[in-house]
């Protein structure tokens, strides 16, 4: 009879984890839920109102097929990698005016370290071009990286590029130092 007594009333304790006058009762953890639901829609649409209005505002001409993008975010420069061309396409964040630079082969992936204002081609033919950001050109010769280079990234922080090649299966890195 205890049980079944329990089950069809409300205890004491159970009572007071519910709000009182709320019709129909809403339990406390529900309501402050529904409470910090609101309260994130709220930021969403004060805070995310910019991202809807997020509009086309330029448009540059880079190479032949486009492949891969990078920015330095200290010069405000961004490159883009022109597989088609063999070139990549240098692209001054303040004015929109591009530089076309010439690294041969198929480039493929492009990384850029801010720190030391260098630019990191990956091409094709298992090579890695390096890029001075202060002038736009190739520096030196290439740098021989594995079979099928397709992605490349930089930790600015060791100064070492990271070379993924598919065909080999293997990464390459090298020491920038």
């Amino acid at each position: 009879m205890n049980r079944v007594q329990n089950a069809t009333t409300t205890s004491a304790a159970e009572t007071n984890r519910w709000i009182a006058g709320s019709s129909p009762r809403v339990p406390i953890g529900s309501r402050r839920a529904w409470i910090r639901f609101l309260l994130a829609a709220l930021c969403l649409v004060l805070l995310g109102a910019s991202a809807h209005a997020q509009t086309v505002t330029a448009t540059v001409a880079a190479g032949i097929s486009p492949k891969a993008v990078a920015v330095n975010p200290l010069t405000n420069y961004t490159y883009v990698v022109n597989n088609g061309s063999g070139s990549v396409t240098a692209i001054n964040g303040l004015n929109g005016s591009s530089t076309t630079i010439n690294v041969g082969g198929s480039p493929l992936a492009v990384a850029v370290n801010p720190i030391t204002n260098l630019i990191y081609v990956a091409n094709g033919g298992g090579t890695v071009n390096v890029i001075s950001g202060a002038t736009n050109t190739v520096l030196g010769s290439a740098v021989n990286a594995g079979t099928g280079p397709s992605a490349i990234a930089v930790n600015p922080n060791t100064n070492k590029i990271y070379v993924a090649n598919k065909i080999s299966n293997n990464v390459t890195v090298i020491d920038a130092n």
